[in-house]
């Protein structure tokens, strides 16, 4: 998975796994992917890192979701993308494709533009919002 692919988005846009939180792929951002709230339920277990499993994914997922700390991230990652000028650029390039195309599907722009998307966001943001989902590991993960 990508950078954008992983906890932030949910996996594939539009497909569904055991291990990935159903998604609404924003019409005007195709990066930005919002949950579909999940249902309510009770905060999960602390994680052990000694007998990490694919469910380790979805219990981080889950935790993302029921703290609040996926809104924290995403909303803080919109903000950074913004100001920096990110989604300008990406918007600007999106309607450039689409004209020089003609008449396109949004998973043909997409498809056409996501590279270069995720290429283009700077280090300084992706190290930032790394950080932030690390606290939250270790806020999730038992430590040995």
């Amino acid at each position: 998975m990508k950078f954008f692919g992983g906890l932030l988005t949910g996996g594939l846009p539009g497909r569904r796994t055991p291990c990935t939180p159903a998604i609404h792929i924003h019409p005007r951002t195709p990066n930005l992917q919002i949950p579909i709230h999940p249902p309510v339920s009770s905060k999960p277990p602390p994680m052990s890192t000694s007998n990490p499993t694919p469910t380790l994914r979805a219990q981080l997922s889950t935790h993302l979701l029921h703290s609040g700390a996926y809104d924290r991230i995403n909303s803080h990652l919109r903000l950074r993308l913004e100001e920096c000028g990110w989604s300008s650029e990406m918007r600007a390039l999106a309607r450039e494709q689409s004209r020089a195309q003609g008449q396109v599907k949004f998973d043909q722009l997409l498809s056409a533009i996501e590279q270069k998307g995720v290429e283009s966001v700077p280090d300084t943001i992706k190290i930032e919002i790394l950080g932030m989902l690390r606290e939250v590991l270790e806020e999730v993960v038992e430590l040995p």
